[in-house]
């Protein structure tokens, strides 16, 4: 009885103490426009990215519907390439952008060259 107790007493502190631990989380921003190879991307909680650095585009789904957690694939990168107020246009490397996907910052090279897709994400 007391293994099971203790064993039940770990599983639900385990969830309380991932959560709290403070997690490293890249800037994240939005498509906002989609041109050709042109799209806006706009930070509003963020920093934004400076020129020259490479973005990673991710679309979000939800495998289990039940779970409610969203799973983001990258599909695809770009580049900065002028920056405004709160958004910047980027050139898109490769893959293909939808309005409202998510946007991340990667490395300054990880997306220099069309189909390179050495991203760390």
């Amino acid at each position: 009885m007391k293994l099971h107790l203790t064993s039940l007493a770990i599983s639900l502190l385990l969830p309380i103490a991932a959560a709290a631990a403070p997690r490293e989380r890249a800037p994240v921003g939005s498509v906002h426009q989609v041109g050709d190879h042109q799209l806006q991307v706009c930070f509003k909680h963020t920093p934004r990215p400076d020129v020259g650095m490479s973005l990673a585009i991710q679309r979000g789904s939800i495998p289990f519907k039940s779970s409610g957690a969203t799973l983001f694939k990258t599909i695809g990168h770009a580049r900065v390439t002028a920056t405004e107020a709160s958004c910047v246009t980027a050139e898109l490397v490769d893959g293909v952008a939808k309005r409202y996907d998510r946007v991340i910052m990667t490395d300054a090279t990880a997306a220099t060259e069309k189909g390179d897709c050495r991203c760390p994400c």
